[in-house]
This record gives structure tokens, sequence and C-alpha cells, in this order.
């Protein structure tokens, strides 16, 4: 399993469009998403960030289950396709899903 992680926040460029243009926007992304989740990429929540987040002053988020890379990758594709780095600064990353034992070994192992 691969999880995909974004955070956002609005850009000038789409505070600038009217209600109108923002609400035939999200109806073409809410359609983009709709084939994602036929390519098995699952949403498992979106948000906005809380005060006690750190490291990002990004207001919103989003966490999706790939069932592989392939299909993660395809998923920022089409967030670009989607023309969403227009309207949103962003940040995103992924990667394989591991045990906390794994991902701590790493750690201890670094530089030896």
């Amino acid at each position: 399993m691969y999880l995909f992680v974004e955070a956002w926040t609005p850009k000038p460029a789409w505070l600038a469009l009217s209600r109108e243009e923002r609400e035939g926007y999200v109806s073409q992304v809410a359609s983009g998403m709709s084939q994602l989740q036929a390519a098995g990429v699952q949403v498992v929540g979106w948000g906005f960030s809380d005060d006690a987040a750190r490291g990002t002053d990004h207001v919103a988020f989003a966490v999706r289950q790939c069932p592989t890379r392939q299909a993660a990758n395809e998923l920022r594709q089409a967030v670009e396709h989607a023309r969403w780095y227009e309207y949103f600064e962003q940040l995103d990353l992924g990667g394989e899903v591991e045990s906390p034992e794994v991902v701590l070994e790493h750690h201890v192992n670094l530089g030896s």
C-alpha cells in the first residue's frame, strides 16, 4: 500500500476567480477524483490544518491510499493536469507504508 499526502493553501489566482468559476473548477476536480477511485485510489480523508501543525502553514490537507506507486504517480499527474498548482501552493509526499519498527530501524542505521 502507498500513501499520498497533500497540504495546500489557495493562491491569489484562486481568490481572483468568481464563485461560479470556483464551483466549475471544483466540479471538474470531483469528476477526476471519481476516475481515480476507479483506478483504486481511495480517499482516507480531507481536512483543515489545526493550530498545532508544525512545519507548514498550509490550510488544508488530503490523505489518499493508493494500491501502487504507479497509481500515486497517476494521481500526481491528474493533479497537475487539472491545473491545481496554478490555484494552490502545495506540498505533497508519499511512500510505501511500513511498520514503525522498519522506519525506526532505518533511522538507527543511518551513517553506519
